[in-house]
């Protein structure tokens, strides 16, 4: 590890000593985003971070360190502290809590935890499991995770492993079933990305209602987030035609452009809407 990773540790640790010191006294309404990759978690985190009432961070859990819940206890007492918030979030993702499942003395039993303490989950998945695929490899591809006003460059179609799309299909399906099994009959704030992010103009929409469950007053929410991709899916492949016939033969077909009525998520528990 280089100098400015060990830097970096020592500060992350010392927010977490921070953190448990301190997290029982003066601190603000708490909030996790919990979500799988790609579904629009880096844009909710940026609308409601523009709400002068709250603090939402990304990722705190990258890199991992020993003690999460502690660094983002730590977290919250220094929004309240340097910024006066009202509230404060952090984007946690699905393939983070469970690669590190034990630093958190169990998925189900830290989700349990955050509800016992009055903090609120934020569920956050995606319909359409082919656009998140499509949006990781894109990423994964080009190298660049997020777009934002000013950035430079424009989309460019890219080829893609059928059979790897398939394999990530799966992976995706398996993930999603997981995550909604660790928050199954708890009293979250249900996220979809189709119904409630995909499109600007709902944007307000859905900040407001959040908003409005964690306690505080509404406010104009933005984002400099940009969406560059195109609207319709097999336009942002380039061998497509291949695409479609290794996916149409999969249960996954349904993800297809045209989209088909909205699929159900996976039947492994549900959880219970605020």
């Amino acid at each position: 590890m280089d100098r400015a990773g060990l830097e970096q540790l020592a500060w992350r640790t010392a927010w977490a000593s921070v953190g448990r010191v301190v997290a029982r006294r003066s601190t603000p309404i708490r909030f996790t985003i919990v979500c799988p990759a790609r579904t629009g978690s880096e844009l909710l985190v940026s609308l409601l971070d523009s709400n002068p009432s709250i603090c939402c961070d990304g990722e705190l859990f990258k890199p991992p360190c020993r003690f999460p819940v502690a660094l983002a206890d730590g977290f919250a007492v220094r929004a309240r502290a340097r910024l006066g918030a009202e509230a404060y979030g952090w984007k946690l993702l699905l393939t983070q809590l469970r690669a590190s499942e034990r630093r958190f003395g169990g998925a189900r039993a830290w989700a349990e935890r955050e509800v016992a303490s009055g903090h609120r989950i934020v569920f956050l998945w995606r319909r359409n499991l082919l656009a998140q695929v499509l949006s990781l490899v894109a990423a994964r591809t080009g190298g660049q995770w997020h777009h934002r006003d000013g950035d430079s460059g424009s989309f460019s179609p890219f080829a893609v492993d059928p059979a790897e799309i398939v394999g990530l299909l799966e992976w995706a399906e398996e993930e999603l079933a997981w995550g909604r099994a660790v928050v199954a009959g708890l009293p979250v704030l249900e996220v979809v990305y189709e119904d409630d992010l995909m499109d600007a103009d709902r944007h307000q929409r859905t900040a407001d209602r959040l908003v409005t469950r964690l306690g505080l007053a509404p406010s104009p929410v933005s984002s400099r987030l940009l969406r560059r991709a195109p609207p319709r899916l097999l336009d942002r492949v380039a061998n497509a035609e291949e695409l479609v016939l290794a996916v149409t033969v999969t249960r996954f077909s349904r993800f297809l452009d045209p989209p088909m009525a909205d699929p159900a998520p996976p039947a492994a528990g549900s959880c219970r809407q605020e």
